[in-house]
């Protein structure tokens, strides 16, 4: 896997806030850690966090894409797709 640098440049308020999560022990980096899986350690640069940062939003935007896909796709769903749906789950556990 290669690796690319890429320059982003963050206003005052995003820059307060990565300096922040640069900080061990507070209550943002432990919730980033848990949507990433990722912990960071004590010398976690800012590079390292912008990285946990770009995974925890591209796993929000895929869930957001996939509950917006399921309302859609059940939205579209008419009587008698329910009715299909209601005898395949009796069907599937031996009903």
């Amino acid at each position: 896997m290669s690796t690319t640098r890429k320059s982003v440049p963050l206003d005052a308020s995003e820059l307060e806030a990565l300096n922040e999560l640069t900080q061990p022990g507070n209550a943002y980096r432990t919730a980033l850690a848990e949507l990433t899986g990722v912990e960071l350690g004590d010398g976690s640069s800012e590079a390292d966090v912008l990285r946990a940062l770009l995974s925890a939003g591209r796993a929000a935007v895929a869930e957001k894409v996939a509950v917006t896909g399921y309302a859609a796709w059940a939205a579209d769903m008419d009587e008698e797709d329910i009715a299909y749906r209601r005898a395949r789950r009796g069907w599937d556990r031996g009903e």
